[in-house]
């Protein structure tokens, strides 16, 4: 999904010339600052660069690559577990992770570990984030996606809800 608005983009490009050069960065990666950027859009900025990368090395070599495209993707745990590798670090900085229990008829059951899990966040995580992300790649292959709860995870949520 293509954010609707570029106006976190600068509006007029900024000559080579002036930006700084750090010897360990590419001047392109110095005109966006990454922590200002949601996480969706970092996702779909990382997408497009790799998208970007394969589409290069399609054109250098003889065979022909696959850019990462939800046309190409069929929804199987591998392949879900490879666009969920985009989502994963943000959920670890803060403490958590996510691991595809099932994938049936489209209906893709999701589990939340570790901080995550018992965040009461955590549908909002799931339905704004990982779905979001999961539907981009999938496109109708994709109807629903499910949390799995543990039983102790279950509790600590309607625990952390009621107090509110």
């Amino acid at each position: 999904m293509v954010p609707s608005d570029f106006s976190w983009l600068p509006k007029t490009p900024i000559p080579s010339s002036q930006i700084p050069a750090k010897s360990h960065q590419s001047p392109q990666l110095m005109l966006v600052k990454w922590c200002r950027l949601t996480p969706q859009r970092r996702i779909f900025l990382c997408s497009a660069i790799r998208a970007s990368n394969a589409s290069a090395a399609a054109e250098s070599s003889s065979s022909s690559l696959r850019v990462y495209s939800a046309k190409q993707f069929e929804l199987i745990v591998p392949n879900i577990d490879l666009v969920l590798e985009d989502v994963g670090p943000y959920l670890i900085n803060d403490g958590g992770n996510v691991d595809v229990v099932s994938v049936e008829d489209g209906v893709v059951s999701l589990k939340l570990q570790g901080a995550c899990g018992s965040c009461p966040s955590s549908t909002t995580t799931m339905k704004m984030g990982i779905e979001g992300v999961l539907k981009e790649k999938f496109g109708d292959a994709l109807k629903d996606i499910q949390q799995v709860f543990d039983e102790e995870n279950r509790e600590t949520i309607v625990e952390a809800v009621s107090t509110h």
